[in-house]
């Protein structure tokens, strides 16, 4: 908070629970009652006959330890759900409490020690989360049983013998006193803000985006993708984060756009989701989805394309096109120049090598070199290959040689092909096995 502070910037953020000014609130407000100010009071989101959605504020006199003013908010659903929360776990730890007595005072109990009676206690209010509000007691009680010291029938002389069983069992009782402190503070948190001249009501409404906010960054996990670096740099990780910026900007900026121009023209609804189910507020993602699958193939004589076949969009995507402000003749692009190098083009390297009379079916080079040393033949210059067309060739694997006492073909060795002193280092090609060299340092000149 303090680097956002300090670089100009403004932050709104929920008080932990477990700082000293949160518990100084609700130790006051015991034998308090705040000037509650009502900003939001709308129908209830859940229940149509349910008790109003109500929201109020109020600014506590002492700051936070920062010297931010503090803002609590007061909710009577929330307050409500609270204490039916509470009332509901305690009613389940009483319950696994009774369970647990019934099991101990029973002919066979598994658990016989006082530290694992304890233990399984404990272990039941923490999972209930009532500690606070039940007192519990584990100790011992006594059953005693007699029978006669001989056999037969009953009488006035008849002797017993006493047989006393120590069981262990555990009693609770509720913390009334506790439960009504916390129900004082029900439906109440504060919020921590650095920015002085903030009015509650707009301190509130801030609040309130957060899950708008979250929603956005949790699309960083899902939409984008992101996956975690190995980056040192800082600058580097600056820029990595930057790129995601930039990613979920765009994603806002469709999504504003969209939803704009669909309450401009009065559309209230377009069937972006899977089986054409409709959504009033489409996302990025639906969007791209939408436009994943189309595509435009062009049909290519060597270098020289003959014709292009353009995707046909659908209505749906003529519509959301029409709402982004995008131009349909952007999916209908011209084709590329020609002597554009394509992957179909490595088949082209192949011939023209055979045509000027080298042996490109037996050298065991990459093909990138052969393109090269033939650049006349083709009109390339040497080095202007794309990577994207760089073809996925092998090196030659030891023991390929048909002469004998030779572990590598002429011009390689282990790592690749051979390297002359001074070459200036070499290229790996897309796939990473072989490597290119200028042909004036190529080790077969």
């Amino acid at each position: 908070m303090d680097h956002i502070h300090y670089q100009g910037g403004r932050l709104v953020t929920v008080l932990p629970r477990t700082r000293l000014e949160d518990r100084e609130f609700r130790q006051w407000i015991q034998t308090n009652a705040p000037d509650w100010v009502l900003v939001r009071d709308e129908a209830n989101p859940c229940a149509k006959d349910g008790p109003r959605d109500r929201w109020w504020t109020y600014r506590y006199r002492m700051p936070s330890a920062e010297r931010w003013p503090l803002v609590w908010l007061k909710s009577d659903l929330l307050a409500l759900n609270q204490e039916r929360r509470r009332q509901e776990r305690l009613a389940r730890a009483q319950q696994e409490l009774e369970d647990l007595r019934s099991r101990l005072l029973g002919p066979r109990p598994r658990l016989r020690s006082r530290a694992a009676i304890c233990e399984r206690v404990d272990e039941i209010l923490a999972t209930c989360e009532v500690s606070r509000y039940l007192q519990t007691k584990v100790h011992q009680v006594e059953e005693h049983t007699f029978r006669q010291t001989r056999r037969g029938r009953p009488g006035p002389s008849t002797t017993y013998v006493r047989k006393t069983t120590r069981r262990w069992t555990v009693d609770w009782s509720v913390d009334q006193k506790t439960v009504d402190y916390d129900r004082k503070s029900d439906g109440m948190y504060p919020l921590l803000t650095n920015d002085r001249q903030l009015p509650d009501a707009d301190v509130f409404a801030a609040h309130k985006r957060q899950p708008t906010i979250e929603k956005r960054f949790h699309q960083t996990r899902g939409v984008l993708e992101i996956a975690p670096v190995l980056l040192k740099n800082e600058g580097r990780i600056e820029a990595f984060f930057f790129v995601y910026f930039l990613a979920l900007l765009t994603q806002a900026l469709v999504e504003r756009q969209l939803r704009r121009a669909m309450e401009t023209a009065g559309v209230s609804e377009l069937p972006l989701y899977p089986e054409e189910r409709t959504t009033c507020r489409p996302t990025a993602e639906q969007v791209f989805r939408l436009f994943s699958l189309a595509q435009r193939h062009t049909l290519r004589d060597q270098d020289r394309p003959i014709r292009t076949f353009h995707p046909e969009l659908t209505d749906l995507q003529l519509q959301v096109l029409d709402l982004t402000g995008v131009p349909p003749t952007a999916y209908r692009c011209p084709t590329s120049p020609a002597g554009s190098f394509t992957r179909n083009r490595a088949r082209d390297v192949r011939n023209v090598g055979r045509s000027t009379g080298r042996r490109a079916h037996r050298r065991p080079r990459c093909v990138t070199v052969l393109m090269a040393r033939s650049t006349k033949g083709i009109g390339l210059a040497p080095g202007s290959t794309p990577r994207s067309a760089w073809p996925r060739s092998r090196p030659p694997t030891p023991g390929s040689s048909r002469r004998a006492g030779r572990r590598f073909p002429r011009g390689w060795s282990a790592a690749g092909p051979r390297r002359t002193p001074g070459s200036g280092g070499s290229r790996r090609c897309r796939a990473g096995r072989c490597r290119w060299w200028p042909p004036s340092t190529h080790p077969d000149r």
